[in-house]
């Protein structure tokens, strides 16, 4: 790590003379919920991110980013013993030359970088806009939702032609944080486009996890038992004016090419991100039919996807607007299943863990950026007086 940071500084102190540029995105939301059924009492947590990068001679792009969350501020408020949870999401630095019709960027990082799920990739190198679904829309940067996670420290090499947009580079990490391994080192291979009725970003790689202990739990200098495969893909088929159009984001780890004799290590459905979305385009309004099965980590990330399979219906007015200012309004229906996976979907048991929810919300332009609000009835859960029954969500977000 200290060799990265040398290089980083080392590269940044050349162009010094140069006019930095800063731009970047904020946001914040508060998430209300009820927590009994006989009487109001809510809980009240936070999400909330800030990113930022600067431009050095349009050569250096040096990036930064952060997020918090915190648990419950009305339980521990009082007590002042909330826990909040800080984390920086990246710290890297790109530097880009063009010659040949060619772009070339070098990257060097710490934590995150360019998640699957978040199109980091395939804006920076190619200018898309952004295609992706509502439902994975967070306030946590890129700690929030991804089906796929390039984390750890490493490097990034990338090659995007002018006369194409294409984009394809290489990808080499070292994660120490992976559960029961000691530490693992990642090689993958990165492609994305932008086409007028294309638009992907795909990961494929493997890992090798590293142990100094064999089988028999004697040290040895260095042991790979096996390799892993993992990938990636952020795909969008039409784009945003299309009649309709397809979206797709889907994610699997460690996919062993040698399985354990007990099959202990075999990938598994659960540990799948799989989300499909078929979009229609009518002309002011926008209808999105989106099936999904989720791992519970990402779950745990997602503010209006509370359930690991099910089917959300939405429907959106998006070009609503005063003297001062746009909006939309529309709402969410969705039909989940609480701890089921689509290979559950024959159980008997299946309708009893089901959830039907109602969510009406509005996106208006304020102050520069966008105010949500978002509401939710679980209708299920009110019938069955379960906590969680009604929640609402207050975020904004806007552009540095």
């Amino acid at each position: 790590m200290k060799k990265i940071l040398s290089l980083i500084l080392l590269v940044a102190s050349t162009p010094l003379f140069a006019t930095p540029y800063f731009s970047g995105e904020t946001g914040a939301v508060a998430k209300f919920a009820n927590t009994e059924t006989s009487e109001f009492k809510p809980s009240l947590r936070f999400d909330a991110f800030i990113a930022g990068q600067f431009s050095l001679n349009n050569k250096l792009l040096l990036r930064g980013e952060a997020s918090l969350q915190t648990e419950d501020l009305y339980e521990n408020g009082s007590t002042n013993e909330t826990l909040s949870v800080f984390r920086v999401n990246e710290i890297s630095a790109t530097y880009t030359t063009s010659s040949y019709g060619t772009t070339k960027s070098l990257s060097f990082f710490k934590g995150n970088f360019e998640n699957i799920g978040t199109q980091q990739f395939v804006q920076r190198r190619l200018g898309a806009q952004n295609y992706a679904s509502s439902l994975t829309e967070n306030y946590l940067g890129q700690n929030g939702v991804s089906a796929y996670q390039v984390y750890g420290y490493g490097g990034s090499a990338s090659l995007t032609f002018k006369s194409i947009p294409i984009s394809t580079g290489l990808v080499i990490s070292r994660n120490d944080e992976k559960d029961d391994r000691e530490y693992q080192i990642n090689f993958d291979w990165r492609f994305a486009t932008a086409f007028r009725y294309l638009t992907m970003d795909l990961l494929a790689g493997c890992c090798a996890p590293v142990t100094r202990k064999n089988s028999d739990g004697e040290d040895v200098y260095l042991l790979i038992e096996t390799l892993y495969l993992h990938g990636g893909i952020d795909m969008l088929l039409g784009n945003r004016h299309s009649p309709i159009a397809l979206y797709i984001l889907g994610g699997f780890d460690d996919y062993p090419v040698k399985e354990k004799k007990d099959g202990s290590d075999k990938l598994k459905l659960e540990d799948v991100f799989a989300l499909a979305e078929l979009r229609f385009n009518l002309n002011g309004a926008r209808i999105h039919i989106t099936g999904y099965n989720v791992p519970s980590a990402s779950l745990e990330k997602m503010l209006f996807i509370n359930e690991s399979f099910g089917l959300n219906y939405r429907f959106i007015c998006d070009k609503l607007h005063t003297s001062k200012r746009n909006f939309s309004v529309g709402f969410d229906f969705t039909m989940g299943y609480e701890g089921k996976y689509v290979k559950d979907y024959f159980d008997k048991d299946l309708n009893d863990v089901l959830n039907v929810k109602i969510s009406p919300f509005t996106e208006i332009d304020a102050m520069d950026g966008k105010l949500k609000i978002y509401g939710q009835i679980n209708l299920t859960k009110i019938s069955d007086k379960k906590p969680e029954s009604a929640k609402l969500f207050i975020g904004y977000k806007k552009d540095l």
